[in-house]
């Protein structure tokens, strides 16, 4: 019996039985259980014994962790074709993926990300062509890319009223445009009276600082001393914030994320988002414009933990928290526990993002079966879309740049589609180039400006997936690939930049410097 029908199995449990309501299926509790922080448990008929839902999980999960080492194991990429140390391609699969069951209903599907994707993808392209690429030296491990700075010994003074007056005043102007966590601006007061202020008031002071130092520090680096004190500081404060898992939690814990974006040293970013959108479904913040449209008050709505601020807060710190999440599934294909939360409403920006997840997982299956052509069936009807968006839409282009793997395998396939399409493969071809230029400019500027926040590896990811594709197309001549050597330079300094602000900078420039020197 599958896995998912099984679950969908399970007793209803003893707190929802008792009190006569529905029951669903969820682990490692039932929605009603998991509100009030009840042990879910339920009375198994044939051992008749209670058993607690979260020992069903922990079973569910040690299946899924066999899974995917027997995945992993199935299709593990042969490499016995490599010669005199050189990079060779694969015989399976173009891309290494595989599928695990999951327990909502569909397959959860691990593949590689967009970079690495377009990496493959130039590296294949290369190789094909008859060019040695020697691997990289990989890599960084897990020394940090800093010296390590000793808190303890460092006097706080150091914040000093002035500093702070600067931080805030960057804060307000650099990162609350792109991340508005806090409704309002900083007072004269929370500038120059820290001392004076409740914890979760100075909370906020010392973490905007912080955040803004991280950011300033990408220019001046030090300024990186003053971000770490701030943060340290402000964690200091954190805890007994976030513990009373409330309104001023879910704030405290996306300004946390909003450091991780700038600063992604401690690896805590996943983290951060998780635990900000567990207290977010716990608080029905998800069901606010469900709420509004109804315009009445139900038992699901009364059944939500007290909060303070207003709808519009919630709505602000909601987008916030869905633009974070969004960013990172970009890059690193994560499944999102707001994904089963959608809002009524449905924005260009989030067709645009689920076309976008839809090719990421359709290019990842693509084989090197020469005898089949890569533009056809559902990829060439998502391609038909995607070439009906504005071209001004930033994630549009991004969506241009996971195409490079089709245009590779096409050109390694003895076979043409013969479907009808509104585009030629050439004119595929220059939109990729054109899309990866567009990218590559707009992360250059965002990069080199100083007023500019673009996290370093949002910044890192975009410019090596556009400089993978430009580096394709001028090795394999397409047309107008002559026009775009210019923005290789733009890549270069952009990885070079990123280079030292987080641990896989580094990784993504020493294989970038590989693959351009043969260019």
């Amino acid at each position: 019996m599958a896995l998912d029908s099984t679950r969908a199995m399970l007793p209803t449990c003893n707190r929802c039985r008792t009190r006569r309501i529905k029951c669903d299926a969820s682990l490692p509790s039932c929605a009603n259980c998991a509100k009030v922080n009840f042990s879910c448990q339920f009375v198994d008929a044939v051992l008749n014994e209670t058993i607690p839902r979260s020992y069903i999980k922990s079973l569910y999960d040690r299946i899924d962790e066999l899974n995917s080492l027997l995945s992993v194991q199935n299709k593990r990429d042969s490499a016995t074709n490599s010669l005199n140390g050189q990079i060779s391609l694969p015989d399976e699969a173009l891309f290494g993926h595989h599928t695990i069951p999951s327990r909502n209903g569909q397959s959860r599907y691990l593949g590689p990300s967009p970079p690495a994707l377009s990496a493959f993808s130039v590296v294949s392209s290369l190789v094909s062509l008859g060019i040695g690429l020697d691997p990289p030296a990989m890599l960084s491990g897990t020394d940090s890319i800093h010296d390590l700075i000793d808190l303890a010994k460092v006097d706080r003074s150091m914040v000093s009223p002035n500093i702070i007056r600067v931080l805030l005043a960057h804060y307000d102007r650099c990162i609350a445009p792109a991340y508005p966590v806090l409704s309002s601006t900083f007072t004269a007061d929370a500038e120059t009276a820290l001392k004076r202020l409740q914890d979760p008031a100075k909370f906020k002071v010392l973490i905007a600082s912080g955040i803004a130092a991280a950011h300033k520090a990408y220019h001046e680096p030090s300024w990186r001393v003053i971000a770490k004190i701030c943060r340290h500081w402000a964690g200091e404060l954190a805890g007994t914030i976030i513990e009373l898992r409330d309104a001023d939690a879910v704030e405290a814990l996306i300004l946390l994320l909003v450091y991780e974006l700038a600063d992604p040293e401690s690896c805590i970013v996943f983290e951060l988002l998780d635990f900000a959108t567990r207290i977010c479904l716990e608080l029905g913040w998800h069901r606010i414009e469900k709420i509004d449209e109804s315009n009445n008050s139900s038992q699901e709505q009364a059944d939500d933990l007290p909060d303070e601020l207003n709808d519009c807060d919630k709505r602000r710190l909601m987008s916030v928290l869905r633009s974070t999440d969004r960013q990172l599934r970009l890059i690193f294909q994560r499944p999102s526990m707001l994904s089963g939360c959608p809002t009524t409403s449905k924005p260009d920006s989030v067709v645009v993002f689920e076309l976008y997840m839809e090719i990421v997982s359709t290019v990842s299956c693509l084989g090197p079966n020469p005898e089949t052509c890569p533009l056809s069936g559902h990829l060439l009807s998502l391609l038909s879309v995607l070439d009906r968006l504005p071209w001004e839409d930033h994630l549009a282009q991004e969506c241009w740049l996971l195409i490079l793997p089709v245009c590779v395998a096409h050109s390694r396939s003895l076979m043409c589609c013969a479907q009808p399409c509104s585009i030629t493969v050439p004119n595929f071809q220059f939109k990729v180039l054109e899309a990866a230029v567009s990218v590559l400019d707009a992360v250059h500027l965002g990069v080199s400006s100083p007023e500019a926040f673009m996290p370093p590896f949002i910044a890192t990811s975009k410019a090596f997936s556009a400089g993978c594709t430009l580096v394709a197309g001028i090795k394999e001549g397409w047309d107008g690939a002559e026009k775009v050597t210019g923005s290789l330079l733009k890549c270069s300094e952009a990885l070079s930049f990123t280079a030292p602000l987080w641990r896989g900078g580094r990784d993504h420039y020493e294989v970038w410097r590989k693959i351009v020197a043969v260019v």
